[in-house]
């Protein structure tokens, strides 16, 4: 992650600006934070995440917050990346656990092979 100098508002056009960024990297943080959870904590159960709503009537992105506006923008795609790659994991994991279930499910009585010595 690469540091994004932070400009300060100096409209309310600005900071209405400055205030949705800062929402969009909370939320990124959030998730970041989930996925190092989901690899560590072996029984953790992230909470439910709320919705995002876009702001209303913001207008414009601000020239002087473009550099900040794009450094989200990727943070977020990453974030995209990395849930998508969780989501393909957690998959395979689940069909090969239900591949060994179904195999295990089948042989009700133990099986035992009697061979001489």
């Amino acid at each position: 992650m690469t540091a994004v100098a932070r400009v300060r508002p100096t409209t309310t056009w600005d900071a209405a600006w400055a205030s949705a960024l800062d929402r969009l990297e909370l939320d990124a943080a959030e998730v970041e934070a989930m996925l190092v959870r989901l690899h560590t904590e072996a029984d953790h159960v992230p909470d439910l995440p709320v919705l995002w709503s876009p702001p209303e009537r913001l207008g414009p992105l601000p020239a002087s917050l473009a550099v900040r506006a794009q450094a989200v923008l990727e943070r977020h795609q990453r974030m995209a990346t990395a849930l998508t790659s969780a989501m393909v994991e957690n998959a395979r994991q689940r069909r090969a656990t239900a591949t060994l279930t179904q195999v295990t499910a089948r042989s009700a009585e133990p099986v035992y092979v009697d061979t001489a010595v």
